[in-house]
């Protein structure tokens, strides 16, 4: 009993200066080549294998990466593990997801930066550095942007963010802003839109007159306020000076 541990209800005896005893158990521990596994019968080759916390397994880690606090084991060779989490991605046809417990399909999945997502790149378009994907077969996909316009009753700006509801508005070419075709008239290749109702669109204009105070010009792009100016009126020389007598 001085330098030997009884095994509880047998005959065998463990060494315990080079042993240690499995609780309750008939098996004995080699301490210089074995960890042993808490309140389990099973000991771990430590020179190869890694103990996994609080578990009754052993990982091999030469070929095998262990689950911080988890009961399984990645395949290195062919298995990314997933950090703090216990699922494996198969790295050949998977990819992981950073800092994320899941894995995407590389043969039919678009990863997401940075994202949790996955985008099913047969039918959904992924947005650049967005956590959103676009239904190509519905939705256009705004360039750079994380906002998908409905192609069937939305018209698309082009390089922005925003999308005109075709049914009543009028998209403004290149430029970001829709015209009400209910109300408002808008302005050839330009930014504003016009009120039918109180305003009067000049020609081939950005500008327009306010009908109730102003007069529009005839193919010109200025207004006349009616209230404090007077017509214009046509100027014509007058009649020419004789000519003095030669001396």
């Amino acid at each position: 009993m001085g330098s030997q541990s009884q095994l509880k209800n047998h005959s065998c005896c463990c060494d315990m200066g080079s042993q240690s005893q499995l609780r309750n158990q008939s098996r004995c521990c080699d301490m210089g080549s074995q960890s042993q596994l808490r309140n389990q019968s099973r000991c771990c080759d430590m020179g190869s294998q890694s103990q996994l916390r609080n578990q009754s397994r052993c990982c091999d880690m030469g070929s095998q990466s262990q689950l911080r606090n988890q009961s399984r084991c990645c395949d290195m060779g062919s298995q990314s593990q997933l950090r703090n989490q216990s699922r494996c991605c198969d790295m050949g046809s998977q990819s992981q997801l950073r800092n994320q417990s899941r894995c995407c399909d590389m043969g039919s999945q678009s990863q997401l930066r940075n994202q949790s997502r996955c985008c099913d790149m047969g039918s959904q378009s992924q947005l650049r550095n967005q956590s959103r994907c676009c239904d190509m077969g519905s939705q256009s996909q705004l360039r750079n942007q994380s906002r998908c316009c409905d192609m069937g009753s939305q018209s698309q700006l082009r390089n922005q963010s925003r999308c005109c509801d075709m049914g009543s508005q009028s998209q403004l070419r290149n430029q970001s802003r829709c015209c009400d075709m209910g109300s408002q008239s808008q302005l050839r290749n330009q930014s504003r839109c016009c009120d039918m109702g109180s305003q009067s669109q000049l020609r081939n204009q950005s500008r327009c007159c306010d009908m109730g105070s102003q007069s529009q010009l005839r193919n010109q792009s200025r207004c006349c306020d009616m209230g404090s100016r007077a017509a214009a009126v046509t100027w014509a020389p007058g009649p020419a000076k004789e000519p003095e007598p030669l001396l």
